[in-house]
């Protein structure tokens, strides 16, 4: 099969999907590069890497519906310009403006469900290296204020 073919049944396969650094990550935790011949994987077989990977892209739809929100918001403020059309009276304006709100907060909802189970999911020895690494910062800035607070 050529790499085309391969690519398009792949993207059928897997379906919706967002644009992250220079990768394809889908709804299911599968991914691929955005290059013609780049890597393409299935969802991981881990739990943890393959929640990762969904919390990904349920993080990276709700950015962009916060991009819109904001930036629809801040066109009606005075700043920039919309791309929606037909939009004549002040309230169908406000009407879009609550549209966006909800979407981005419906998105938000499904992102944060989707970090916390992979918390959840954590192999233990992430876990225990994060706590090293927050300990670690803290004793830093600990000892950055005590440096700071000693002056002529």
């Amino acid at each position: 099969m050529d790499s085309a073919l391969a690519r398009e049944n792949f993207f059928e396969q897997h379906g919706d999907f967002v644009r992250v650094n220079g990768f394809y990550i889908f709804e299911d935790g599968a991914f691929c590069e955005d290059s013609q011949f780049g890597v393409m994987a299935g969802p991981p077989q881990d739990e943890y890497a393959c929640a990762r990977n969904v919390a990904q892209y349920w993080q990276a739809r709700a950015e962009k519906a916060t991009e819109e929100f904001e930036s629809f918001r801040g066109y009606l403020k005075g700043n920039g310009i919309s791309t929606y059309t037909g939009l004549y009276t002040d309230e169908d304006k406000l009407n879009k403006l609550r549209e966006l709100h909800g979407k981005a907060r419906v998105l938000q909802d499904k992102f944060n469900r989707k970090r916390r189970l992979v918390e959840r999911l954590m192999p233990d020895e992430m876990i225990e290296s994060e706590q090293m690494d927050i300990e670690e910062s803290s004793r830093v800035h600990a000892f950055q204020e005590q440096v700071d607070s000693i002056q002529l």
